[in-house]
């Protein structure tokens, strides 16, 4: 499971401000929870690296799965290579026109039951754009049932 959180523009450089609320978006019935993220460091700061590790606890053990990956800015959609990641191992996100990188330090499969912990290194540059950025990261393990899903919503202003 990512939290590939997740993600965008998080950010506090040359006068930007950062507003960050993450939301756990797990369906009913889903074997997976987020319960915290941690942000290194706080506040971020914007063309540096920024490390996310998500706490969540499972109720099954995952050893395989994929993860979809959706993003958007100031309600229009981001693309983002890839935007479907395998929820077990290593995964590099670009953002589009090189504003920035997602390496997501996935599950190791098969991944037990109980707490797990997965890490991203966010590089976003000190050009982001201020406005409002969402990232949605949803998982399915390796019989297709939903595990976490992690919603950020994130604010860039001056």
């Amino acid at each position: 499971m990512r939290l590939a959180a997740v993600l965008l523009g998080v950010g506090v450089s040359c006068g930007k401000h950062v507003d960050l609320k993450w939301s756990d978006c797990a369906l009913p019935g889903s074997h997976g929870k987020v319960t915290s993220v941690d942000i290194t460091p706080f506040p971020p700061v914007l063309g540096e690296n920024c490390t996310l590790t998500g706490h969540a606890t499972l109720d099954k053990v995952v050893s395989d799965g994929q993860m979809t990956l959706k993003a958007s800015f100031a309600g229009l959609p981001i693309p983002v290579n890839p935007s479907s990641l395998p929820a077990c191992g290593d995964t590099v996100v670009r953002l589009p026109l090189n504003l920035g990188t997602i390496t997501i330090d996935g599950l190791q499969c098969p991944q037990a039951a109980g707490n797990a912990t997965l890490t991203e290194v966010v590089l976003i540059p000190k050009i982001a754009p201020l406005g409002t950025y969402e990232a949605q990261l949803t998982g399915v393990d390796q019989d297709g049932e939903p595990t976490v899903c992690v919603k950020l919503h994130i604010v860039v202003t001056a």
